[in-house]
Parts: structure tokens; C-alpha cells; sequence
């Protein structure tokens, strides 16, 4: 598929670590059936970049490039997530609706990361909180009845992000996550009843690669 078809809803790009620029930091973002979201081939030599075009989930939006019409289609980001997974929680919904999202290996950029301060007790709250909104709002009842058990498994426990996870954090975002469920029920029943997908693509597409760090 060409990164100019119509189907294609977002473009991501190759994304350089600005410190280290022979190593990526991502090549679009990963979702996992359980939750756990992260940039795809994080820390990996540059010289593993693809030489042709290749579907991924969804953009990192540290450098990206959305369909407008998809984009505002989708709903644009989510402003209640505030930071981590926003562009995950995107590329989740345009998935829904049938948008491709295609990493273009000729497009390159370099990320300093970590430039906006925030106190890393709030910023892994975020992460933890969002990993659960992700999936309330946005995982079709077909795979949430499927893969449940894993699901449970997943967040039950603190994520492995890097730099270190806090039980702290991991219980102020779950409890959190859980406090918003009636507002989160109403944007599910929103996003559910236009899904064009098919559900077999999905899962197909969610269980290729697997998250061992959430780096964002």
C-alpha cells in the first residue's frame, strides 16, 4: 500500500534519538492486546530502518503527518489524556474506522525527548491512567471478551517503563482510570457504533510485535 492512498489515514516517520542519532527512538508507536503501548524498535541500530514502506499501528506524533480529513474525522486527540498514548489513543480510533497508518522510512527526524518538564510521579500516573482510558474507550467487545484474562493480568501490575515503574504511580492511575469509567462509557458507545474495521485485521495487526519497554 502507498503511503498516498486514500486509505492511509497518518504517515509516521523514522524518529532519531537527538543525543544518540545512530539509535531510533521510534518508527511509529505499538499496542498490545493488554494494553502496553511503546515506540517501535526503540533503542535499535539505525541501521535497521526498512528500505521500503510498512504498516504499523499508529504515528508517533514527535513527527507526524495526518489525513485531515481522517484526523478530524477520528476526533482529533484526546485532550483529557493530557500526555502519553494521545497519539496511540488517535491512531487507535482511526484503525476503527479503517485508516492504515504507514511508516515512510525516508522521512527522518530527531527527537531531544524530555523537553517539557513534568514530575516523573505525574508523568508515570499519566501512563498507567491512559493505558486503561486506551482500551475502555477503544477495543472493539469482540477482543476485550477474547483476551480479558491477559488484559487483567497486564494492569495488574505496573507497566515497564523505562527508568523504573512505581507501585505509587501504577495504583493513583488505575484508581484513577476506573474513577472516570461513567464520562468513559459514553465515548465508548461513540467510537463502538462507527467502527468499519474488520476485527480480524486488528488483532492480526495488535499481536504482530510485542512491548517488552513502554517508551513514549
Amino acid at each position: 500500500m502507498g503511503f498516498a492512498s486514500a486509505e492511509v489515514g497518518s504517515v509516521a516517520s523514522v524518529v532519531l534519538q537527538h543525543a544518540n542519532p545512530h539509535l531510533i527512538d521510534s518508527m511509529g508507536d505499538h499496542l498490545s492486546l493488554t494494553g502496553h503501548a511503546g515506540g517501535i524498535a526503540w533503542n535499535e541500530p539505525a541501521s535497521s530502518i526498512p528500505v521500503e514502506p510498512c504498516e504499523v499501528f499508529s504515528v508517533s506524533a514527535a513527527c507526524a503527518v495526518y489525513r485531515r480529513g481522517a484526523f478530524e474525522q477520528a476526533g482529533g486527540f484526546d485532550d483529557s489524556f493530557v500526555a502519553y498514548l494521545e497519539d496511540v489513543d488517535l491512531g487507535f480510533r482511526l484503525q476503527l474506522l479503517g485508516y492504515r497508518c504507514v511508516l515512510v522510512p525516508s522521512a527522518v527526524a530527531h527527537h531531544l525527548g524530555g523537553a517539557t518538564y513534568k514530575p516523573r510521579h505525574y508523568a508515570l500516573v499519566l501512563t498507567e491512567r491512559n493505558m486503561v482510558w486506551n482500551l475502555a474507550k477503544n477495543l472493539p467487545s469482540q477482543l476485550f471478551r477474547r483476551y480479558w484474562t491477559q488484559i487483567l493480568a497486564t494492569q495488574a501490575q505496573p507497566a515497564p517503563i523505562l527508568g523504573g515503574a512505581s507501585r505509587r504511580a501504577w495504583l493513583e492511575g488505575k484508581s484513577k482510570a476506573f474513577a472516570a469509567w461513567p464520562s468513559l462509557r459514553a465515548r465508548r458507545h461513540a467510537i463502538q457504533g462507527s467502527v468499519c474495521v474488520d476485527v480480524r485485521y486488528l488483532e492480526k495487526l495488535m499481536r504482530s510485535r510485542d512491548i517488552t519497554v513502554c517508551h513514549l
